[in-house]
């Protein structure tokens, strides 16, 4: 029986080019989040916000902005302005 490796998302690619445009995508849904809600939001608050809304959007959006947050946590993570249990 071979491993299912399915669940797993593929390698993010994180070129220059990627970066900008996922960066774009999470500054748009922060700016959404605030007008939605009236608050700043943590990022942890942004990502619970959107998964609980993410069926309101194409799929292909769904996959671009999952990514472009996948990429901020990366971020925050790497900057130690996020834990990995956030």
């Amino acid at each position: 029986m071979a491993d299912d490796w399915t669940h797993f998302p593929e390698p993010m690619s994180r070129t220059p080019d990627t970066e900008q445009k996922y960066t774009k995508h999470a500054r748009s849904l922060r700016s959404a989040y605030r007008a939605e809600t009236g608050q700043a939001g943590t990022l942890p608050q942004v990502v619970q916000w959107f998964v609980r809304r993410d069926d309101l959007y194409a799929a292909s959006t769904v996959r671009s902005y999952r990514a472009a947050l996948n990429l901020m946590l990366v971020v925050y993570e790497e900057a130690s302005k996020i834990s990995t249990e956030d």
